[in-house]
């Protein structure tokens, strides 16, 4: 409740719960000075300009990020009215406010919650891919090692380059399917892009081989 100037002339005790001051510490003070002393200026435009006017239509929903006495911050959505006297002058703002903070936190975990969701299938289905590719590297290679064993010891040890690297890469693979999973079997972190890195080198040494 305010006067054409800002003056605060009344807060009810919603708002006082809500941003922890008294009511004391808020009557003949400025509106603008207790909760809007930084980026002020387009708020206290839009509400001054409608408290300066004689329209008696009310702003509805809308929201302003209203700094509380402890420096964290309500989203309070708000709706406000001007009273006019006879001569249809603005004597007095009256402002309704419904805290919205509880549901912006909601609507922001779960739309993280989606985009996580997202991450996993994606991540799960490229992990997949790269666990289907990764097989006949390792059949094969296995299956070669043993037959060049104590035959040619260079290809012999090309064969174990590649069972190790192949190896390592289905270590990855298993790890973002753990991820996709929400599973937490290790504490190595891997990277997506990593992973798509190191196929793709294993792929150019084993193409190098075979040509």
């Amino acid at each position: 409740w305010l006067n054409p100037n800002g003056t605060i002339k009344y807060a009810n005790p919603a708002l006082l719960r809500a941003t922890g001051y008294t009511l004391q510490e808020l009557l003949g003070k400025k509106w603008w000075n207790v909760f809007y002393a930084r980026g002020k200026e387009d708020t206290e435009i839009i509400s001054l300009n409608h408290m300066s006017s004689s329209d008696r239509r009310p702003i509805r929903d809308h929201v302003m990020a209203l700094p509380t006495k402890n420096g964290s911050y309500r989203y309070i959505s708000w709706t406000t009215a001007n009273i006019l006297d006879e001569d249809g002058n603005p004597v007095e703002l009256i402002g309704l406010g419904n805290d919205i903070t509880e549901e912006r936190r909601r609507a922001s975990r779960e739309a993280e919650e989606q985009k996580m969701k997202a991450l996993a299938a994606m991540a799960g289905g490229l992990a997949h891919e790269l666990s289907n590719a990764l097989q006949p590297i390792l059949g094969i290679s296995e299956i070669c090692s043993a037959q060049v064993k104590g035959k040619d010891k260079k290809l012999e040890e090309c064969m174990l380059i590649i069972q190790r690297n192949a190896l390592h890469c289905r270590n990855i693979v298993n790890g973002v399917l753990s991820f996709a999973r929400r599973e937490v079997k290790s504490k190595q972190m891997y990277s997506l892009p990593q992973v798509l890195l190191e196929a793709i080198e294993l792929d150019r040494k084993s193409t190098r081989l075979n040509s």
